[in-house]
């Protein structure tokens, strides 16, 4: 079975990415029977096909198409979901596939990038469902990612659309290592390198109803929805609710009713100022 997937194999496909897309292909069925799931381990073909992918996902060793990073990521994306253990008990082999997704999403390649960012959350999901220790690893790649490409409208859709996804399945989810940075960033670049559109209310929406939202980042959350409300009058309507919901889930806490005071002022202040300029007119 090693020689045929590794000499026999690769004497027909002799392109790397014919080679890499017909594992890809054959690995699913070939793992769905638990014999041959074994055999593959046991008989280092598994070994085998990290190491190839991992010569040829490497950008900086050669240069890779886009597409043979892409199809060679995959499949240590698959393997990772297929045998944990094997990788994860590799010293340094785990991290070492992170750092070529990242490579990935960086990359000018548009499909490219946004085909990495599928792999990372394909592997948050997982990892979520089964508590594992990488989840919180591949969750902050993701959020910080989320933030370099603030300024980028595409990207960004990806990422908080698949974000809903997770944060809407996964109730364990820690919400405020996603919500502070986004919150920071939103009140620093709105109106300039970041601009609203409808899948940040999305996001902004399944936030507020997650269970894990805390009172520190239900107040940071509630900023930002405050901020909206009260100058943006295209999106003003979206945040009633979550602004509402939010407000509901700690209205017995102290410092949700000093931030309540507090923001009461200054709706009344914006009002009278308003009233002001009116009555000068």
């Amino acid at each position: 079975m090693l020689e045929l997937f590794t000499v026999e194999m690769k004497k027909i496909l002799v392109d790397p990415l014919d080679y890499a897309t017909n594992v890809l292909m054959m690995l699913r069925p070939l793992i769905e029977a638990k014999f041959t799931k074994e055999e593959l381990l046991s008989s280092s073909i598994i070994d085998y096909w990290i190491d190839f992918s991992v010569k040829h996902a490497d950008s900086f060793s050669r240069n890779m198409s886009p597409e043979l990073r892409s199809a060679c990521l995959s499949l240590l994306t698959n393997i990772w979901e297929s045998y944990p253990t094997k990788i994860e008990n590799s010293e340094g082999l785990a991290n070492q596939i992170l750092t070529l997704i990242k490579r990935g999403v960086r990359d000018t390649h548009k499909a490219l990038k946004h085909t990495c960012l599928t792999f990372l959350f394909k592997l948050l999901e997982l990892f979520a469902s089964e508590r594992n220790p990488y989840a919180p690893i591949v969750y902050k790649i993701l959020t910080f990612t989320l933030i370099e490409h603030h300024d980028d409208t595409a990207t960004r859709e990806f990422i908080l659309l698949n974000f809903v996804d997770i944060i809407t399945n996964y109730s364990s989810i820690p919400i405020g290592i996603l919500i502070e940075p986004m919150v920071k960033q939103l009140q620093n670049a709105e109106g300039k390198s970041y601009t609203l559109n409808v899948f940040d209310f999305k996001f902004l929406e399944a936030a507020s109803n997650h269970p894990k939202l805390g009172l520190k980042a239900a107040i940071q959350l509630l900023d930002i929805l405050a901020k909206i409300y009260l100058t943006n009058i295209t999106f003003a309507h979206m945040v009633v609710q979550p602004f509402i919901r939010v407000i509901s889930r700690y209205v017995e806490e102290d410092s949700m009713q000093e931030y309540m005071v507090e923001f009461a002022k200054l709706c009344l202040s914006k009002y009278y100022s308003s009233v002001k300029k009116k009555k000068s007119k």
